[in-house]
């Protein structure tokens, strides 16, 4: 959500580089230049200088105050895309406090530093989004807050555009989050403290546990001591292979499980293993899926590999939480800046609201028009990512959702929805669409 400055730098540097006819000291007069652009203003010692207007061919507009042929001090910059910037310049670049508007209404308010927004300002997305705070080279940078429509509230240091350092930050439903983030995650130690009186404390170590039964005491190395009359420990599991006596059978194995191929054969080409046993993802629709493999194979002689590229995980808690493919992290590794994350809230959603479970969302992760991975948080998550599963599996693109007919009201409009907010942007935001729109809508009558 930064904001590009590179062409109001463009444009003032080509606004500023005119060859100035001698002129008589102190005149006013309006002179054509060769690259098709006009000045109108005052003149001194050959040079523009006073009150000035200039505008190109193109589009541009300067008016206001020039220093010896140099736009400085107070003015008004039109752009060709139609932005417009309102304020103080120097050497022919904002420079000091000034406000620009967006052609798609967003607005930047505040200071600038050779034709860059850089120092403190406040800045109007469009959609509701407000940051105020710090910039730097068009990017939040330093302490700033940002706050959008649904009640999301991030309050707290920025690097280079990314939330990283200190913050708190207050979510939609009430829950507040104070401690570290890096790369626009809760990275580091920190306390959550959600809408119905839990408090999470994450990315802490235990330094020890005291206590009785009844009467238990968890010492946090933040200095924090959590009390109660319980304690689950989650460890985990892992498989039980040791006493099997698999050597004889010449099958390899290790801590974590059998060792298998793709195929999901042994070391014993005989002799196949799926499941909990073999180590990898645990859940009980991952076992079913290997048993599909070692049929297709074992009984059919047909070629079968087991791929990990799809398998859906739910956590059925309240949300439920679900996910398939690859996460952010993973697909920016291996696709770098081409990937789109495309969001629907289930407050959206009809269905949701009648049945007041509106919490939660939906993120699609996007390459090239193909779904790769997506997260569901909400009610019955582990529903609505079946689809999503069938979608990864056969990477197949957004684009077929927008044929589709979805029975209303449900919940899995919420899928259709999420292909909606990937193209809504390309259809409205397009301004050569838009010129085509009009065009057609005249010659239409």
């Amino acid at each position: 959500m930064q904001r590009n400055t590179a062409s109001v730098l463009a444009a003032l540097l080509a606004a500023t580089s005119l060859a100035a006819a001698p002129v008589a000291a102190q005149s006013t007069q309006t002179k054509q230049y060769e690259n098709g652009g006009v000045y109108e203003g005052t003149f001194k010692d050959g040079k523009q200088h006073g009150m000035g207007r200039y505008t190109l061919p193109n589009g541009y507009e300067y008016e206001g105050e020039w220093v010896n042929g140099t736009i400085s001090g107070q003015g008004t910059a039109r752009f060709p895309n139609g932005s417009l910037y309102v304020g103080e310049f120097q050497n022919g670049q904002p420079s000091g406090f000034g406000k620009i508007t967006f052609t798609d209404g967003g607005t930047y308010e505040g200071d600038w530093a050779a034709g860059m927004m850089t120092g403190t300002g406040l800045i109007l997305y469009d959609g509701g989004v407000v940051y105020e705070g710090g910039v730097t080279n068009g990017r939040h940078d330093g302490i700033g807050k940002m706050q959008d429509p649904s009640g999301y509230i991030y309050e707290g240091e920025w690097v280079d555009g990314i939330k990283s350092g200190s913050a708190k930050i207050t979510y939609p439903d009430g829950s507040v989050f104070e401690g570290e983030m890096a790369d626009d995650k809760r990275a580091g130690p920190g306390t959550l403290k959600t809408a119905d009186g839990l408090v999470l404390h994450e990315n802490v170590g235990i330094q020890h546990i005291a206590g009785d039964a009844g009467a238990i005491a968890v010492h946090l190395d933040n200095e924090t001591q959590v009390s109660g009359s319980h304690l689950l420990v989650a460890t985990g599991r892992r498989p039980n292979v040791h006493g099997l006596d698999l050597e004889r059978a010449n099958i390899a194995y290790s801590d974590r499980g059998i060792t298998v191929g793709a195929d999901l054969k042994t070391s014993n080409p005989k002799v196949y293993a799926i499941g909990d046993v073999i180590g990898g993802a645990q859940f009980t629709h991952v076992a079913g899926y290997h048993a599909g493999v070692v049929i297709r194979s074992a009984l059919l002689a047909l070629p079968a590999k087991a791929s990990n590229t799809a398998i859906p995980t739910v956590t059925y808690t309240d949300p439920e939480i679900a996910t398939v493919g690859l996460t952010q992290d993973q697909a920016r590794a291996k696709f770098g800046g081409d990937i789109e994350l495309v969001r629907f809230e289930h407050a959206g959603n009809d269905r949701a609201v009648a049945e007041r479970v509106t919490q939660g969302h939906t993120v699609a992760i996007v390459v090239r028009g193909r779904v790769v991975g997506v997260r569901v948080v909400g009610h019955q998550a582990g529903e609505l990512i079946n689809f999503w599963t069938y979608m990864v599996t056969h990477r197949e693109k957004i684009g077929k959702l927008a044929g589709m007919i979805s029975p209303y009201p449900t919940l899995t409009e919420i899928n259709k929805r999420v292909a909606g907010a990937y193209f809504s942007p390309r259809l409205f935001d397009n301004v050569w669409l838009k010129r085509f729109v009009r065009f057609v809508q005249k010659r239409l009558g």
